[in-house]
């Protein structure tokens, strides 16, 4: 063994890798007179093989610097190495940050001289060609076989870098804490082109022991798909301008301490995220939970859900599109998928085009087939999700992160701990619906995923979050959802507390029968509003619409229906949905309970196939609901009486007349009186 690592120990810095542990028990076994004489043969082998020009260089000797002989080891003398010798032979080699060059990050430029300045934190957003470039200075420093950073070591573990698991603690270390310290910048203004260019449209939520060289694959992978022609990265065709948020890269050591003992990120995380398009958020499978555990994570993701409740004003009052959030990773097979918070841009057009022209491709199609290859297991560990659990770097960011998720404060948090734990779980209940819904799609294309994880668990964990009795499922595009799988998501639907439901089946050409849906849809009581469309499902069949009708009069609750046939060609002049609109316009009307009392109508919305609506002929005229809502404002007799007096009382000056019509009974409204004049 030792003679063969000898042989092909070209770098003694690996060869002594692999040797320590072998030293440490060959200086500590007793061996016979004839292997002890072996051992001294074999260490006059390796001390040749140790004595290469890198080595002498690098090494030093206290006793003898100039001797050459004097920096290897004497491998030969019999007498026993001390382990502290081969401690300094093994880090012997070991570079440190200050000894690196970096003006190729900076374009050549001197660090020290830096005056460049982007004011805000939340205006840094790093390009896809700048975090290339950094990519392309550590492939150059590393073994182009094994991907080994020679004489690079990791400042958490100790161990030996590689480029391909090079991670954001790594580049700080390496990177960001040199280029900062010495210009007293953000490493985004070291490497800057202009303040401009440099405005993110995106912000990027990551673990920081995530491979920066994923991340730069699923930005560019993201940049391609998000592109559009809004922005100023539509000319980014090679992914190079697009600018991503980063905290890492974007924090200054000049930027102002937080106030009221806020972290700077979270600040600096809001106020990107208002003038970002939205949110990246970037899995590691390989690392297994670690992007759900962690809290800043999942606060950023939470502060997306904020925004968009509350609403993004933009600059000048104006309010814009909420944040989008997106989901990226990275497979087995080292390619990026994305998954998009609805349709891209792209896409988008692709469906109006298919709207107009038939037979054109359709962009929820397209939207499947992209996004087929991410990989379902990342998302399993969102189903569990819990953010008492989870873990952030200093206590005092975790403390303020969920006194700002449940806006109590961290003194009154301490009194009230139950009320703490109530808004963390039902943060934790919508967390993990939205996680569920976007994996029940994932779970429809890759069936060997859906057995593993459950689909009827799934759809249970989605339901979880029914916020005001509210539930809304889109699948459209699952081009593989068949009657059998859809009848299984309908079934694990909660039952009772329910109240609207609006299920989306657009492009489900594998679905054929409606009534096995209505079946499972017919028990639950509570419903009030069910919405289903079933636009462009081709594989519909007009001998299966037979039952709906008897199933949805089982709804007693139900108050409005709404069923969207356009698209379905298998449904044309089909004598069936004939029948089932009659039906449901018969069961619509009010009619008279048992015990006396009347049911109020069901508003219906049913579309033909010919994209014509069918209830149109039952529904009241515009004048009739003018009236019925103009009756609904009539004020008090008292009030109408009062108007008579002050019109025939000719003393009323003009002053008072002026003020009645500015009054608040007049102002905006029509007073009709019972026989319909106003």
């Amino acid at each position: 063994l030792f003679r063969s690592l000898g042989r092909w120990a070209g770098d003694a810095m690996d060869t002594a890798i692999h040797l320590e542990p072998v030293l440490k028990l060959l200086s500590t076994t007793p061996l016979s007179p004839t292997a002890s004489r072996r051992r001294t043969s074999t260490k006059m082998t390796l001390s040749k093989s140790f004595s290469s020009p890198l080595l002498k260089h690098s090494s030093a000797s206290p006793a003898s610097p100039k001797s050459p002989a004097a920096a290897v080891p004497d491998l030969a003398s019999p007498k026993t190495p001390k382990i502290g010798t081969w401690k300094q032979l093994l880090h012997s080699n070991e570079l440190q940050p200050k000894d690196l060059d970096l003006r190729e990050l900076t374009g050549g430029s001197t660090i020290a001289g830096c005056t460049r300045r982007i004011a805000g934190a939340e205006n840094r957003g790093i390009m896809t060609g700048q975090l290339r470039t950094l990519l392309q200075f550590l492939n150059k420093r590393s073994n182009p076989q094994t991907g080994a950073l020679r004489g690079w070591r990791s400042n958490m573990s100790g161990q030996q870098l590689f480029c391909e698991s090079f991670n954001f603690n790594d580049v700080e270390h390496w990177f960001v804490k040199p280029l900062t310290a010495t210009s007293g910048c953000s490493y985004v203004e070291t490497v800057m082109f202009s303040a401009e260019t440099q405005l993110p449209r995106w912000l990027v939520s990551h673990w920081w022991a995530s491979s920066v060289q994923d991340l730069y694959s699923c930005m560019v992978k993201h940049a391609s798909i998000r592109a559009d022609s809004t922005s100023y990265d539509a000319s980014d065709m090679c992914g190079v301008t697009s600018a991503y948020w980063i905290w890492l890269f974007a924090r200054s050591p000049q930027d102002p301490d937080a106030a009221d003992c806020k972290p700077q990120e979270a600040i600096a995380c809001v106020a990107a995220l208002r003038i970002c398009r939205g949110l990246l958020l970037l899995l590691d499978d390989r690392a297994g939970s670690s992007t759900f555990e962690r809290l800043w994570c999942m606060f950023e993701v939470i502060t997306v859900f904020k925004q968009e409740h509350e609403g993004c004003p933009f600059e000048g009052g104006e309010r814009r599109q909420s944040p989008l959030l997106d989901i990226a990773a990275v497979s087995d097979k080292k390619a990026p998928a994305i998954i998009t918070d609805g349709l891209a841009d792209s896409e988008r057009d692709a469906s109006e085009m298919c709207s107009v022209r038939s037979g054109q491709p359709s962009g929820w199609v397209a939207k499947v087939e992209r996004e087929a290859s991410f990989p379902a297991m990342a998302l399993r560990h969102g189903l569990t999700l819990n953010l008492r659990g989870a873990e952030a770097s200093r206590e005092r960011d975790r403390a303020w992160i969920l006194s700002a998720v449940t806006s109590v404060p961290p003194e009154q948090a301490k009194r009230d701990i139950a009320k703490v734990n109530g808004l963390l779980a039902d943060w934790d209940r919508r967390l993990r619906a939205f996680f569920a819904r976007i994996l029940v799609r994932r779970v429809v294309h890759q069936q060997d995923a859906g057995e593993l994880l459950g689909l009827g668990q799934i759809v249970k964990t989605m339901s979880e979050d029914t916020r005001n009795g509210k539930l809304t499922l889109d699948l459209s595009g699952c081009y593989r959802l068949d009657d059998a799988t859809a009848a299984v998501i309908c079934k694990n639907l909660p039952r009772h507390g329910l109240t609207s439901l609006v299920l989306k089946f657009k492009w489900c050409i594998q679905l054929s029968s409606v009534d096995l849906l209505m079946q499972q849809i017919s028990c639950m009581a509570d419903l009030v509003e069910l919405a289903v469309d079933f636009s462009d499902c081709a594989g519909l069949v007009a001998a299966r619409l037979v039952q709906t009708s008897s199933l949805l009069t089982q709804l007693k609750r139900l108050q409005k229906l709404g069923l969207d046939f356009s698209g379905c060609t298998a449904l044309h002049n089909s004598e069936e949905l004939r029948k089932l609109v009659e039906s449901l316009k018969e069961e619509a009307r009010p009619k008279k309970k048992q015990t006396g009392q009347w049911r109020a109508s069901v508003l219906l919305e049913l579309v033909a196939p010919e994209g014509l609506d069918l209830t149109a002929s039952c529904r009241p005229s515009r004048e009739e609901e003018f009236k019925r809502d103009s009756w609904r404002m009539m004020p008090k007799p008292s009030l109408l009486t009062s108007v008579p007096f002050w019109m025939k009382d000719k003393r009323m000056s003009r002053r008072k007349l002026s003020d009645v019509s500015s009054s608040p009974l007049s102002r905006g409204h029509h007073l009709f009186t019972p026989s319909g004049f106003s």
